[in-house]
């Protein structure tokens, strides 16, 4: 797993800084606005400067619902791969959101940096990760 600290939206999911702990990482948080959204730009800006080891959020987005366009995740998705790291994406309430249209045939090693799961709000995080 690469180096840094984790880093995730606040608010989010509480147990994430749970996570971060068990496996001895340090975690930081971009801010929401006083609306409870997540401007990218600040985002991106955050990744730079902290270079997480993996950055972590809930989409749709808990406490809010609001689910993330996917112009926003690939965003952020960019970013986190050109410094190395690994994108979560927790996905345990995306029954209440709507699916995503991706075609996956040339993209698959492309995104092979995303980690998307529908269980970390019904399990813990463990993680071993090799390059």
């Amino acid at each position: 797993m690469p180096e840094g600290p984790v880093l995730t939206l606040n608010p989010d999911f509480f147990m994430y800084q749970a996570y971060a702990a068990q496996i001895k990482r340090s975690i930081q948080f971009v801010d929401a606005s006083d609306d409870l959204r997540f401007d990218l730009q600040k985002i991106l800006a955050k990744i730079d400067e902290v270079r997480p080891s993996f950055f972590i959020m809930s989409n749709p987005h808990n406490p809010t619902g609001n689910q993330f366009n996917l112009n926003f995740l690939k965003a952020i998705s960019t970013r986190v791969k050109s410094i190395g790291s690994y994108f979560v994406i927790d996905e345990a309430y995306l029954d209440y959101g709507h699916t995503y249209q991706v075609a996956l045939e040339s993209h698959y090693y492309s995104y092979a940096h995303i980690v998307k799961s529908i269980w970390f709000s019904r399990f813990t995080l463990r993680c071993h990760c090799e390059s």
